[in-house]
């Protein structure tokens, strides 16, 4: 198995298989004058870091394609704004206070712990409707997510169990759903992306790179299938989480 599909493994939502009967794409190397003997001089082997530089591109290309073909296949976003929510809250009590009506009996006070309640009702919703097999979120949605007391961390043989790559990687499970933290999303982009996806990558097995290693050449198509189904949860910026 070559470098590329190695490190796309660790995404286990999609499909690989193997077709010589696939597009073909190629990366050249932007042409960096004097780089390979400054290379010599430092005593870096060129050919090793020009090759990874290759395959990082073609990963990265592979894998951006991926999350926006997922992101594009959504068929409803939800904007979930915390901190609008606790100051209408606090607003309707006060109002309540002023003129005799009934004041709730729930804490006022804005806490993670309240954030959180609400982070796992609108997830569980989503879950509900779509039943999906993954989540999709950046890495501060990850650590709320794994605030929740319903979040299962991946182990095996009572050791933690986490497959790192480049790109985005399992974190765990809620109700029943890998979640992976994507590495290229912002840290203050909190979609959580929650879907039932079938995704297909085919490739050729072949890794091709031409005599002066200035390009490479592989082979491959992806898409996502139509009977993908997938919804977004946006947790628009909130001091909840981000502070």
């Amino acid at each position: 198995m070559n470098e590329i599909i190695k490190s796309l493994q660790g995404i286990g939502y999609i499909n690989i298989s193997v077709d010589s009967n696939v597009t073909l794409h190629t990366v050249n190397l932007p042409n960096k004058v004097g780089y390979k003997e400054e290379c010599i001089k430092q005593v870096i082997d060129y050919e090793s870091v020009i090759k990874k530089t290759l395959l990082s591109e073609i990963i990265q290309g592979i894998s951006d394609t991926i999350f926006q073909d997922i992101v594009n296949a959504s068929s409803k976003t939800t904007d979930y704004d915390i901190d609008d929510i606790f100051k209408k809250k606090k607003r309707d009590n006060k109002l309540g206070e002023l003129f005799g009506e009934d004041i709730s009996k729930e804490p006022l006070h804005n806490n993670i712990q309240q954030a959180s309640s609400f982070l796992h009702t609108a997830i569980k919703q989503k879950v509900n409707y779509i039943n999906p097999n993954v989540i999709i979120t950046n890495s501060a949605m990850g650590s709320a997510i794994q605030d929740l007391y319903v979040f299962r961390t991946e182990n095996k043989d009572n050791k933690f169990n986490i497959h790192l790559n480049r790109h985005r990687y399992p974190i765990g499970n809620l109700f029943g759903c890998t979640i992976y933290v994507d590495n290229f999303m912002r840290y203050d982009d909190n979609r959580i992306i929650i879907g039932d996806i079938d995704y297909e990558l085919i490739h050729n097995n072949k890794i091709i790179f031409n005599d002066d290693l200035s390009k490479l050449e592989f082979g491959y198509d992806q898409k996502i299938k139509p009977n993908s189904k997938v919804e977004i949860l946006n947790i628009i910026d909130t001091d909840m989480f981000l502070f």
